[in-house]
């Protein structure tokens, strides 16, 4: 199984979170999220967005030692999420840190 990495970086807790999100079956909602992250950014003018998927792409093993190495803060630094994920429809009102702020992402998973 292989996982994507999205990061969000949390100024009130002074963190950085990176979620591995599964990839196999989640392709087509994993771009829709990724697009809508981007509309986002760009329409608040944000080079530094708060929430960004990375470029990588790890096997579980790999991301499972990231797990095991993680650091613990407010949460821990690295983070998995199985299953299939389910955006809501009303995905441009709630707005990215609506959805996924502090973890919130998991809720996306089934």
């Amino acid at each position: 199984m292989k996982f994507r990495q999205l990061t969000e970086i949390n100024e009130n807790e002074g963190e950085t979170w990176h979620y591995w999100l599964q990839v196999n079956g989640n392709e087509v909602a994993l771009g829709h999220l990724e697009d809508f992250l981007e509309e986002t950014a760009n329409e608040m003018d944000q080079h530094h967005p708060e929430f960004a998927f990375e470029g990588r792409i790890m096997s579980e093993q790999e991301v499972d030692v990231l797990i095991k190495h993680a650091d613990h803060g407010y949460m821990p630094t690295h983070q998995k999420f199985t299953g299939k994920i389910v955006l809501p429809d009303d995905l441009e009102i709630l707005g990215p840190f609506d959805l996924l702020y502090k973890g919130a992402v998991e809720d996306l998973f089934e």
